[in-house]
């Protein structure tokens, strides 16, 4: 039976990376192109495996761009973890440590062809299928070197790839491939953008967080309130320690009357006593029963109306910061480069934090319940409202420092990015971890965009569209519930953190 792959698109997206990894399924190594390669499995740990990837790189991106036209928008794709008919995929890897073991073979950004990789998760399995996605040849790009030996691999050489194999070029079309790094590109100036890293899906379990939270703390409130007091058994004890407990108040009777029994009618023992001289030090309650409840009934309130923003704050702290890389493609210096990204959709950005493993509800501006109802100790110097002073200075930024990166959320994300020099045929990435992408919607696989970039003496707007995946794996529930005192466990490794 034959297979159609719809070659009409680049599959950027996990979506239709997924489309595509189905579709290879179904089908057999015969649709092996030289726009597309299909392996079973590669064990990225073996320096053999990863030089697979790299000739694969090398021989896409020495293509002639009027052959690599003629599917995926120009792209070429290697689809990894896949085979009769199953979809097995790999041990899950993050593009940069990916990025770092093929980088002796392709070379460093500016030399290396432009790639990427796309996730698509293995049902019912931690593996996923390596999708990866060599953007097409341009006019004007001089044959891409291998760089370093492996396996299939020598310094030095070129590689191109052919329907179903990549290897080296015959005389003719060498030839070819060097009158392309002649040609003359389409335009004086060419560029392209990146997000580096995912957007995350926010999802918090407000049942097993907020409510059991605010449940478990106001029993607890409630629950130090007075008791009905019991009836006393005898009618022997003594008057004097009976009256002193009148004297200093209902809120000691029963620590005094528990000492009777102790000392039994010893007076001097019972007032010298090291509990009763703790009683002595301490001041009554003195709020009404009234004044308490309304109390709790305020906090809960507050605590609620806070709770969407600290979810935002502990997405900030835990999940990780993309990166903004803008590549200037042609041979031009160029000046007061500014971009301006569009992501479309459910997607938001919000502010980044700096991680710390001892966070609690004050870091993320949770009020804290009322003090539990009973006595307090007299002190003179103690001030109430000295605690949590220092929380609640806003933080002050170092002296000059200039974020690159700003942002306006509604509805979509407008990101303006401030590059200003940018060399012939290099990138400038900014990493600055002032932000994160959250989106809310559970069914939303990646992000599409747009960008336009503006430049001193080019009197013109040039765009592009990107992609932005949806780290879906990962839940703050957990988190949050250790925050809140409601479980006690050992964080997993943030995003930044993962192998």
């Amino acid at each position: 039976m034959s297979v159609e792959i719809d070659t009409s698109r680049a599959p950027r997206g996990e979506l239709a990376a997924t489309v595509l990894v189905q579709a290879v399924a179904a089908g057999d190594d015969l649709l092996e192109r030289h726009y597309l390669e299909i392996k079973s499995q590669l064990n990225l740990g073996d320096k053999r495996d990863v030089a697979k990837i790299a000739k694969f790189i090398l021989g896409a991106a020495n293509r002639l761009p009027e052959v690599a036209a003629t599917a995926f928008e120009g792209c070429a794709v290697m689809v990894v973890g896949v085979s009769d008919g199953k979809i097995e995929g790999i041990s899950s890897i993050e593009m940069m440590e990916l990025a770092r073991m093929v980088e002796p073979y392709v070379g460093v950004l500016g030399q290396a062809p432009h790639w990427d990789r796309i996730r698509v998760p293995v049902p019912n399995c931690a593996n996923e299928v390596l999708v990866i996605v060599v953007e097409p040849p341009q006019p004007g790009q001089d044959p891409f070197l291998c760089r370093g030996n492996g396996e299939g691999l020598r310094s030095g050489r070129i590689y191109i790839r052919a329907d179903g194999e990549t290897r080296e070029p015959n005389a003719n079309e060498l030839d070819l491939l060097l009158q392309r790094g002649k040609a003359q590109a389409t335009t004086e100036v060419a560029f392209d953008v990146r997000v580096v890293g995912t957007a995350y899906l926010l999802d918090v379990d407000e049942e097993t967080t907020l409510e059991e939270y605010i449940a478990a703390e106001k029993r607890e409130l409630i629950a130090a309130m007075p008791q009905p007091e019991p009836k006393p058994e005898s009618e022997s004890r003594s008057t004097s320690a009976v009256g002193l407990a009148a004297a200093l108040g209902s809120s000691y009777r029963f620590g005094i009357e528990g000492l009777v029994s102790q000392y039994a009618n010893n007076f001097s023992d019972i007032i010298s006593s090291p509990a009763i001289q703790g009683l002595i030090d301490t001041e009554p309650e003195k709020r009404t029963e009234d004044d308490y409840l309304k109390s709790i009934d305020k906090w809960e309130a507050a605590f609620r109306a806070a709770w969407p923003a600290a979810v935002d704050r502990l997405a900030g702290y835990y999940f990780a910061s993309p990166q903004f890389e803008v590549i200037n493609k042609a041979t031009t210096n160029l000046d007061g480069v500014e971009a301006v990204l569009h992501l479309e959709g459910a997607i938001e950005a919000v502010d980044a934090y700096e991680w710390t493993d001892d966070l609690t509800t004050r870091d993320l501006d949770l009020l804290s319940p009322p003090r539990k109802w009973g006595p307090t100790k007299r002190n003179p110097f103690y001030m109430s409202s000295m605690a949590g002073l220092a929380h609640s200075f806003p933080a002050i930024d170092p002296i000059g420092y200039h974020s690159r990166v700003s942002w306006e959320n509604g509805g979509s994300v407008r990101l303006n990015l401030d590059i200003g020099k940018l060399r012939p045929k290099a990138s400038d990435t900014i990493d600055e971890d002032d932000l994160v992408l959250i989106v809310r919607d559970p069914e939303l696989p990646s992000v599409t965009g747009t960008w336009e970039i503006t430049a001193d003496g080019h009197h013109a707007v040039f765009d592009g569209a990107l992609t932005v995946d949806v780290d879906q794996s990962m839940t703050l529930t957990r988190i949050f519930r250790h925050i809140l005192g409601l479980e006690v466990i050992d964080f997993p490794a943030r995003p930044a953190e993962l192998p």
